[in-house]
């Protein structure tokens, strides 16, 4: 495959991690009660305070709620409820139903222009744009929408939080992963990408509400991680046994499917203790090598999966894991 890298040797910042909801109030009302982000700053934004927007089949006349709160290294999570007009959340929304949208890139001024063009040689769609920002349709590739914003654009408004809380990784499903981490390097230039087995073997402990540790069947998928700036990408693709990813695939094709909270190991008992009394059953979870995880059966409170981290670094792969990369390194 032809390199392509979109931002080459540049560091990469994302600003947004965006999910549509259906019904904003209750999507809040979920975040602030499980998962404890008790800080949101509110909009309504109209085509009457927002700059001239233009859409594809549209006449530019929108309306939709919006709420964000602030992250740890410079992210905001933000949660829309589409209300009027052809706007990208609308197009989300109705394509997919609520979860992650997709993210939002910082882009240098001086590389603005040449990124626009890269994304037009490619022929991707643009689903909105303004002058300072632009979200490019990938949910045919990639099963979501991904925006890019000046870096001279005014930031989000300042939003007051006791602590900050670490979103680490963003994950997309997919039948087939490397197909998608080609299409994540030719259309966003990230690679190469690290992926590995995770079956009972490379897993310890694999167990969910449904298996507990030790009964789990055997099972398999492919993770594969490559970093982009302040967050990590992951892609997982299930192989086989009752992982949650293919029931993910059974709803929709390739798509956003989680974020990951990283906490200090000193709090992970407690928040397993804290997500379990408020009867969040565990879709997966296990350890891999030193580090332990544990996805939440949350879509039905915020549109996706939450996963938690325990924050131990991952310093050995375990036997079994066989990583390899795509493209190889050599030709990176």
């Amino acid at each position: 495959m032809e390199q392509n890298h979109i931002h080459p040797k540049q560091a990469r910042q994302v600003d947004q991690i965006v999910l549509v909801s259906g019904n904003l109030f209750e999507t809040l009302h979920h975040f602030r009660s499980v998962f404890h982000y008790e800080h949101w700053d509110l909009h309504t934004r109209t085509n009457r305070n927002m700059p001239k927007q233009e859409f594809d089949g549209g006449d530019g006349t929108f309306s939709y709620y919006e709420a964000v709160t602030p992250a740890a290294n410079g992210i905001t999570l933000r949660v829309v409820e589409p209300v009027s007009g052809s706007t990208v959340y609308q197009i989300f929304l109705d394509r997919f139903g609520p979860g992650i949208m997709g993210l939002r890139e910082r882009i240098p001024d001086s590389r603005w222009e040449s990124t626009l063009a890269h994304f037009a040689k490619k022929n991707v769609p643009i689903a909105q744009q303004s002058e300072t920002e632009v979200w490019m349709d990938l949910s045919s590739s990639i099963g979501g929408m991904h925006g890019l914003v000046k870096a001279s654009a005014s930031a989000s408004e300042e939003v007051h939080a006791e602590k900050l809380r670490e979103i680490f990784q963003i994950c997309i499903v997919t039948d087939d992963v490397r197909r998608t981490a080609a299409h994540m390097l030719d259309l966003l230039g990230l690679g190469p990408w690290e992926i590995g087995h995770a079956n009972n073997q490379t897993v310890t402990n694999m167990a969910s509400s449904q298996y507990p540790a030790g009964t789990f069947p055997p099972a398999e998928f492919l993770p594969a991680i490559c970093r982009f700036g302040n967050i990590e990408f992951e892609l997982v693709q299930p192989v086989h046994g009752p992982v949650p990813y293919f029931d993910y695939l059974k709803r929709r094709p390739t798509g956003y499917h989680h974020i990951k909270e990283t906490l200090q190991i000193t709090e992970w008992n407690a928040a397993l203790e804290h997500y379990a009394s408020m009867g969040v059953s565990v879709l997966l979870s296990g350890k891999i090598g030193p580090c332990g995880w544990s996805n939440l059966d949350t879509e039905a409170l915020i549109g996706c999966v939450y996963e938690l981290s325990d924050g131990v670094p991952m310093d050995k792969l375990p036997d079994g894991y066989n990583p390899c990369f795509y493209p190889p390194v050599e030709t990176v």
